[in-house]
Parts: C-alpha cells; structure tokens; sequence
C-alpha cells in the first residue's frame, strides 16, 4: 500500500493528510502529525473524504462531447482539443472557473495559465457569489481579501469574537483552537439567531433575532465609541472616514 501526502479540501482550513494508495484507489485516510495548520488533527468529514474519491459518480478522466453525447477521450487527446479551442477566442471572450474544492496551489497554476498564457484577467470562484461582499470589506479594510492572522493566533487570544458563525460545523479545526482559547482562560463570545455548538461553548451569548446581526454589531461599536474605549490615535492613522463613522453612531 503506498502512502502519499495531501490537503483536505472540504473547507478552507487546509489540513494536512496522507492517503493510502492501493490498486489506484485511496483506501483511506490519516492525519499529517507535523502538518503547520491541523497539527496532527482532522475533522470527520477529513477522515471521510476518501469515499467521494471512490464513489461511481466521480468523473475518473476527460470526457469529449461529439453528436450531444460524452464519450471518454485521453488526455493526449483532450489537452491538444481544449488548447486549440481556446487560442480561437480573444482574451476578453476567455473565462476560468476556479474550485472552491482546490488547494491553494492548484490555484495559484490556474490564475497563471490565464493570465501568462492565455493573457486575461477573467478568473472567478465557483463560491464567490456567496462572499463577493466579505471579502470586499476585508480587502478595503485591511488590504487582504482573506485572514490576516494565524491558525496559532487564535489559541493564544485573551478574546474571541465570533459573529453569525457556526464555527464547530464550518470549519471543526478552526473551531478546536477557539476552544483551547476557552480552556486557557480567554473570553469566549458569541453573537448568533442560531443556538450553535459554540454559542454553548462560549462566556457569554448574544441571542439575536434573524436578521439583526448588522444591527447588534452597530450597537457594540456606538458603546464602544460612547464610552471612549478606542485607540483613536490608532484608528486615525490606519483607518478612513472613522470621525463620520462615530459621528453616525451617536
């Protein structure tokens, strides 16, 4: 049996694991003990994930569609096929769909083909209709449409807020590290419609009605404002508009 390392794709958490290779199939998997980001750890969808590898549904090679039927080609066939018909569109008239099931590097060879190959910029996510506008704010917020901490950071914060998450569910080893916070004694707080796994785990949680989240978080900042509890000075240099962002809380 051989044994072979790889990424956990089910969420964005990117774990680390070693498949178990026999007769071309992933029999099962196992945790990476000294992978930086789950440490040894995986959820129970990443101890799963080698059954969608082999269920019958799974497409197994390229497939051609002649006479509006699919029949199966080789790649020495379909790689010469595709390359030829996208050199006949113009750059602008090229579009990649990248899968939010990939690893980052698979990602990364993606955006190079279109851009170094096939020159245009026209790349999305299959997901990203559902976090357009997230990561919009964090991009204009902090200049990175992503997480600008660390996996390590979170187990060492006095503090957690989590806001309208069902962390536990979404991503289990995200999650795990919220909870060591917990246990060393940091404050653990919830704002959520929903009574999640967290919400019981947490110090303290604010049950808010469905839809109301925007509105509970707006009431944090106006107390927050009110009671003088900012770094203005820090807020001034790093931020913009904050005097008319206060100004509309009080």
């Amino acid at each position: 049996m051989k044994q072979k390392p790889g990424v956990c794709t089910f969420c964005g958490t990117g774990c680390g694991h070693f498949m178990m290779i026999q007769g071309g199939a992933v029999e099962r998997v196992f945790p990476s003990q000294n992978h930086p980001v789950s440490k040894g750890r995986l959820c129970v969808r990443g101890w799963n994930i080698h059954e969608l590898l082999n269920t019958p549904q799974i497409i197994s090679g390229p497939l051609l569609k002649q006479n509006g039927q699919y029949r199966q080609v080789s790649y020495d066939e379909a790689v010469p096929y595709v390359a030829q018909k996208l050199k006949s569109f113009s750059p602008a008239a090229i579009g990649f769909l990248a899968s939010p099931r990939a690893t980052n590097e698979e990602q990364f060879l993606l955006m190079k083909l279109a851009r170094a190959v096939f020159k245009t910029n026209n790349i999305t996510l299959a997901s990203e209709s559902g976090h357009r506008n997230s990561l919009n704010v964090l991009a204009a917020a902090t200049g990175m449409a992503g997480m600008t901490g660390s996996l390590a950071e979170i187990s060492k914060a006095e503090c957690v807020l989590v806001l309208g998450s069902d962390i536990t569910k979404q991503n289990p080893i995200i999650g795990s590290e919220i909870h060591k916070a917990a246990q060393a004694g940091a404050h653990i707080i919830t704002i959520d419609s929903r009574r999640t796994q967290m919400a019981k785990l947490s110090t303290q949680f604010l049950h808010v009605t469905p839809g109301s989240l925007k509105l509970a978080i707006a009431a944090i900042a106006r107390c927050v404002v009110r009671e003088g509890l900012i770094n203005a000075d820090f807020l001034r240099a790093r931020t913009n508009g904050f005097e008319q962002c206060s100004a509309s809380l009080l």
